[in-house]
C-alpha cells in the first residue's frame, strides 16, 4: 500500500522544519551490509531525532490527522541530506511501514521515490516540497535521479502502527 499526502504538515510547521533541518549536524550513513565505508556504499547524511522529541510528535499528530494512521512504535526516525547520484532500490526491513516527508530538493517529477516490481521500476513519485509518503516497507524503493542535486527527506520507521 502506498498514500500521498500533499501539504502534510501546516505551512507554519513546514518553513520551521526547513529551517531546522538546515542547522542540525548530520552525519554520514552507510549501507549496513557493506564492510567498506566508502563514499560509493553511502547513502547520504542523517540527523536521527526521537520519536518523542517536538518534532516527532508533531509528526506523528499529523500522520493521525492526514493518513488516520497512528504510530504505535518506531525503529528510528531522520533527516536526510543527500546528493543523489545513483539508485539503490531496497525494502526497510523488519519496519512495517515507512512515513517518507519530502523537505527540499526541487519539485520535478525524476527527483522522487520510485516502486520496484520484479527490479523493474513499477511506479514513481514526484518530488515535491511538504509531500508525504506512507508505504509499506516491504516494497522495494529508491531515491528517484536524473542528475546530481542535493535534497533534504525525513523518514520514520514504523514499527507497530494502525489505521483508524
Amino acid at each position: 500500500m502506498i498514500y500521498i499526502i500533499d501539504n502534510f504538515l501546516d505551512e507554519k510547521d513546514f518553513n520551521n522544519l526547513k529551517t531546522f533541518s538546515k542547522h542540525v549536524n548530520y552525519s554520514p550513513r552507510y549501507f549496513s551490509k557493506l564492510k567498506e565505508k566508502t563514499d560509493d556504499n553511502t547513502y547520504g547524511l542523517r540527523y536521527t531525532f526521537s520519536i518523542d522529541s517536538e518534532l516527532g510528535k508533531c509528526l506523528s499528530k499529523q500522520c493521525v490527522k492526514k493518513f488516520k494512521y497512528n504510530i504505535i512504535k518506531v525503529g528510528g526516525c531522520g533527516l536526510d541530506k543527500r546528493k543523489l547520484t545513483k539508485y539503490k532500490p531496497h525494502r526497510d526491513n523488519p519496519h512495517v511501514f515507512n512515513l517518507y516527508l519530502q523537505i527540499e530538493g526541487g519539485t520535478k517529477l525524476n527527483h522522487g521515490l520510485g516502486f520496484y516490481t520484479d527490479n523493474n521500476l513499477d511506479m514513481h513519485i514526484g518530488f515535491k516540497e511538504n509531500r508525504a509518503v506512507l508505504f509499506d516497507s516491504n516494497l522495494i524503493h529508491s531515491p528517484l535521479v536524473d542528475e546530481e542535486i542535493w535534497r533534504t527527506t525525513l523518514t520514520i520507521f514504523i514499527e507497530e502502527g494502525c489505521f483508524i
